[in-house]
């Protein structure tokens, strides 16, 4: 469900859940959920869930006491460890996951004693995002077409990025297989890809679509152009448009557009799990591995009813800039898609390093 749909709409279907009524198996009076955060106060995970921590109370069954638990350390990986290794199954312990989370598991680091794909994802906060070119270093207008493409393949993209092996490798491979020439700057954060990109010093990035509207209304069209767009994955894996930018292509209709095929192989694949930790797993609550369906059943039922709840609505689209909700089931399919990093696309992602950029992977 996205949030353009319209606000009667929504409340109707939440309205029609109540009155069905929660699983009721699960209940939690005099108890003390705790949400475990594994980073520090102050950020993404951590607003989230102290903006959840009223709602929840009232939500759940036997409205149970909430705290807060933040477990920083190693990039939030210190934190999830501890948690899959004590958490309860009851119902009393939960987890705020990020992208941040999960990409150690999808690269394969050695400091990982988890699997989210063994977790029981409730609910997913999707961020969904743009890439975009700057016309007045590319020349090019209108990006996310197939003469548009045509045009970006007789310039030079320079484009940030954290590390080779990171989220920025998914955008690599989509420069590469539309056969757009282009070179990478490594070492760069996301804020400093946007720093550089607002300079001239680069003449792509990809940013959330919050950020990249905001700087567009700045920058005019001018300075901007969308190339193509990650609204997400739906529930038959194929790659979703954002409704506030109904003309720009997803990657795979501007590489069908410009191809006359659908994108595969192992780049492809790369992209596309790139692409799932990007937004359908950008923000998630999750319940460990072990946890029995009522249980999980009754946390779905009581996130679904809060779709109800005006207050709660307007905090998660101004404030947590949520995009849509994904639960349960899709949240694990999401899971699976994102696990989809192994030793073909590992192979094809180095071949591509050393040839594109001189560097190797790790």
């Amino acid at each position: 469900m996205t949030f353009s749909a319209t606000l009667k709409k929504l409340t109707i279907a939440a309205v029609m859940l109540v009155i069905a009524g929660p699983a009721q198996a699960l209940d939690l009076s005099g108890k003390t959920v705790t949400i475990l955060v594994p980073f520090g106060e102050g950020g993404g995970s951590d607003s989230l869930a102290r903006f959840l921590q009223p709602f929840l109370k009232d939500a759940l069954p036997g409205n149970p006491k909430i705290v807060v638990l933040n477990k920083p350390g190693g990039g939030s990986v210190t934190g999830v460890n501890a948690w899959v290794g004590s958490a309860k199954t009851d119902g009393t312990s939960i987890l705020v996951g990020s992208t941040s989370s999960w990409v150690p598991f999808v690269f394969g680091s050695e400091t990982v004693k988890y699997d989210p794909n063994t977790m029981r994802p409730v609910i997913g906060y999707p961020r969904v995002g743009v890439y975009y070119t700057n016309p007045e270093k590319t020349g090019v207008q209108g990006a996310s077409t197939k003469e548009g493409v045509e045009q970006l393949r007789g310039t030079t993209l320079l484009n940030g990025a954290n590390a080779p092996l990171s989220l920025d490798l998914g955008d690599l491979m989509v420069l590469d297989m539309l056969e757009i020439p282009h070179r990478a700057i490594f070492g760069l954060s996301t804020s400093e890809q946007k720093r550089a990109f607002l300079s001239s010093e680069l003449s792509a990035n990809n940013d959330s679509l919050s950020s990249y509207e905001g700087m567009a209304r700045k920058e005019g069209p001018g300075r901007v152009s969308p190339l193509f767009v990650q609204g997400g994955v739906d529930s038959d894996g194929k790659d979703k448009r954002i409704d506030s930018l109904p003309d720009v292509m997803t990657f795979e209709e501007l590489y069908e557009a410009v191809n006359g095929k659908a994108p595969s192989g192992p780049e492809y694949t790369t992209y596309k799990v790139m692409h799932y930790l990007r937004t359908n797993l950008a923000k998630s609550i999750m319940l460990p591995p072990g946890t029995p369906d009522d249980v999980v059943d009754a946390y779905i039922a009581a996130f679904r009813s809060l779709e109800s709840n005006g207050k709660y609505m307007e905090g998660i689209i101004n404030d947590i800039k949520a995009q849509s909700f994904v639960y349960g089931e899709d949240m694990a399919n999401a899971f699976k898609g994102a696990s989809g990093f192994g030793p073909e696309e590992r192979k094809a992602a180095e071949a591509y390093m050393r040839k594109t950029h001189g560097v190797t992977l790790n």
